[in-house]
């Protein structure tokens, strides 16, 4: 007569019996932190350039259009202080 029970088909061995396999360890919170941090930080720093590079070129755009602005008002003076100075010879 047949059991219900069904018989696997590979047997551990007695060494695997007694020894079973040894696991590493869990790895503690600040490994597991260290490992993220090495994997995120590269993707980071390329955004984080990304973005600096932006509001860099977009600060410089800004200092142009004012420096372009404080050139014209200082050439108009100059044009005007010219023109005063050549009516009252």
């Amino acid at each position: 007569m047949k059991s219900g029970k069904v018989t696997p088909r590979l047997l551990p061995t007695l060494t695997q019996v007694v020894k079973p396999e040894v696991r590493d360890p869990i790895p503690d919170f600040s490994s597991i932190v260290d490992a993220v941090m090495d994997r995120v930080m590269p993707m980071m720093e390329k955004r984080i350039g990304a973005m600096l590079d932006q509001a860099v070129r977009e600060k410089m755009r800004m200092e142009r259009d004012n420096l372009r602005a404080d050139v014209e008002t200082v050439l108009r003076e100059f044009e005007f202080d010219s023109l005063a100075t050549t009516k009252n010879r």
